[in-house]
């Protein structure tokens, strides 16, 4: 059975996972280019920095564009919950639980 292969990957050499984790470790986690090329050399993809300079230059805004569509809307309904818990001798905690409501 063939790999599928996402239509912007297809001229690459990596998988579009790889790519993908790529440029999620350089987005989301503030990391160097050699921290994220040191971080899939761990999971034995060898690639170079000059890769990984180029991917979010190319697949970034698509990546950005997922991650907001995904983000909810801003007439979205949120519940806060609280409770303070007291001991006889430690401190006293306060629990905050931010819940979506159906």
């Amino acid at each position: 059975m063939e790999n599928a292969r996402h239509p912007r990957c297809a001229r690459h050499r990596f998988p579009a996972d790889a790519i993908s984790y790529a440029i999620w470790l350089y987005f989301r986690i503030p990391l160097s280019l050699r921290l994220v090329e040191a971080m899939l050399a761990a999971r034995g993809i060898l690639i170079s920095q000059e890769s990984v300079r180029q991917w979010p230059l190319k697949f970034g805004p698509g990546f950005a564009n997922q991650i907001r569509r995904r983000l909810p809307a801003p007439g979205d309904k949120w519940c806060l919950d609280g409770v303070i818990a007291k001991s006889f001798q430690g401190p006293t905690l306060r629990i905050l639980r931010l819940s979506p409501v159906p």
